[in-house]
């Protein structure tokens, strides 16, 4: 459902993403449930670039140094 609703607004990630609602009703003489899930975020368009080469053999011991600074 959110990653429907990021490319319809031209995204192809979200950041920032949290529920800030949830409620599920049961109604048990109809044998029906309803969930209202209400959530928030940014969305984003990520460009991957595939010429840039990262770490595979890092341990949790080692940090790994970022290139924005």
């Amino acid at each position: 459902m959110v990653r429907s609703h990021v490319s319809s607004l031209g995204g192809n990630a979200m950041t920032s993403f949290h529920i800030t609602q949830l409620l599920l009703l049961y109604n048990p003489h109809k044998n029906q449930a309803q969930c209202l899930v209400n959530v928030a975020g940014d969305a984003v368009i990520v460009h991957y670039d595939s010429k840039e080469k990262t770490r595979t053999n890092n341990t949790a011991d080692e940090p790994v140094a970022s290139s924005l600074a």
